[in-house]
């Protein structure tokens, strides 16, 4: 292991940060070298740094372009003119779609499951099991863990629940005079359309959009219709024991609302449809960013706005629920971290607001031109040139993250 020399930084990191900054003291151990000769596009990591995979793009042998590939503990796949992965747990079962010359293979965990002349979407789960929708021969394929089944209708959207034991699927008709969800091999009543399927955290219950008329969207929980008829209905959202849920409604020829539990609250010019209504951890609470102007968002909490920025984002609420964070954008290269209503912070960039599990203090990550810092209780430690967007807390006041030099990743350990 080894600790970081305090006199070696923090002559730069006083030069870097704000005169009242205090030093974060880490430990850092050498975890795993990431590949050379090739550009990292996306690195992700588990909790206990055993686990990671990254996608990188590299010159090809032949001189003909640039390759796609995935390295996965160490093990990189072949090169591919295009692919696209995803993994459900950071490192373990990843689901990889890639290009080839016959038309597109799947691969898991590097080893090929499935070669079609077009894979549509796949999906993979936190247990690691898979789907995918592919065309043969004119017709629909889904596949599930291997197992072929033709059906007559298109697949739209597939995914696995937060503990991968339920499947669900978006279809509709050939004519596209009927769409409808698919739960667990269940076929749910048909509506004119419908989008953005989501579980609850305990993997309960299911909630979507669903169009009965043109302008006429309703929201659909387990199978009830929970709301009345709007002209849009975006990104619905479940607490974590589903026993709440919350929407972006469009009412008028143009505006927005939120709806929480059906309820419709305020109108706005513009709610940001990336990052909707969304519970607490205990489900007491909501919190969402909204347009008062054209020029200034603020954050909205339980129904309260906060102070208008030129944009509000990225809230993050404590495990108790008590407690709000978010980044307050005043202008470029000026962010400020706001807990519970008041800046505390004031940052050329940031991200990851992260509550210790005890909800007691705050970590998260700010960037400025010589590199990433992890930042705990307003201590600031060194710089580094990428920082794994996950803090990990392993107790009230410690825990760790994940960041690369010069090809090296290191576990930056912070705490007692």
């Amino acid at each position: 292991m080894l600790r970081v020399p305090r006199p070696l930084w923090m002559l730069a990191c006083l030069f870097i940060c704000p005169a009242q900054a205090q030093v974060l003291e880490v430990k850092e151990t050498e975890a795993f070298d990431l590949p050379e000769g090739a550009s990292i596009d996306t690195l992700e990591v588990d909790a206990d740094g055993k686990h990671w995979w990254c996608e990188v793009t590299f010159a090809s042998t032949e001189g003909t372009g640039f390759l796609k590939a995935v390295v996965q503990n160490g093990q990189r796949t072949p090169g591919f003119s295009e692919l696209w992965a995803v993994s459900e747990n950071r490192g373990k079962n990843v689901l990889c779609r890639c290009d080839v010359a016959a038309g597109k293979v799947l691969l898991r965990d590097g080893v090929e499951v499935l070669s079609a002349t077009n894979i549509h979407i796949a999906a993979v789960g936190s247990t690691g099991r898979w789907a995918a929708v592919m065309y043969r021969d004119d017709a629909v394929w889904l596949v599930v863990d291997g197992k072929e089944e033709k059906v007559s209708e298109e697949i739209e959207e597939l995914r696995f629940s937060p503990d991968g034991s339920r499947l669900v699927s978006r279809r509709r008709d050939r004519d596209r005079s009927a769409a409808w969800v698919v739960i667990d091999g269940e076929k749910q009543k048909k509506y004119r359309e419908t989008s953005w399927v989501r579980f609850s955290a305990d993997s309960k219950h299911l909630i979507y959009p669903a169009a009965i008329d043109k302008d006429k969207w309703v929201v659909v929980v387990d199978a009830a219709e929970k709301s009345k008829g709007h002209r849009d209905v975006y990104r619905p959202r479940l607490s974590a024991d589903g026993k709440r849920f919350a929407f972006i409604a469009g009412v008028g020829k143009d505006e927005n609302c939120a709806v929480i539990d059906g309820a419709e609250g305020k109108v706005y010019k513009r709610l940001n449809l990336f990052e909707p209504p969304d519970f607490s951890p205990d489900g007491a609470h909501y919190a969402f960013p909204a347009s008062l102007t054209l020029q200034s968002v603020a954050m909205v909490h339980d129904g309260v706005e906060g102070k208008a920025y030129a944009n509000a984002a990225k809230f993050s609420f404590s495990p108790d629920g008590k407690r709000l964070a978010y980044w307050g954008v005043q202008a470029q290269d000026r962010m400020h971290v706001v807990l519970d209503g008041s800046e505390i912070a004031t940052v050329e960039a940031g991200s990851s607001l992260t509550f210790s599990p005890d909800s007691k203090s705050l970590a998260y990550l700010q960037r400025s031109a010589e590199g990433w810092a992890l930042v705990h209780e307003g201590a600031v430690g060194p710089r580094y040139a990428h920082i794994v967007r996950k803090i990990h807390f392993t107790g009230p006041k410690r825990g760790h993250v994940f960041a690369v030099r010069e090809s090296k990743v290191w576990k930056v350990e912070f705490g007692d």
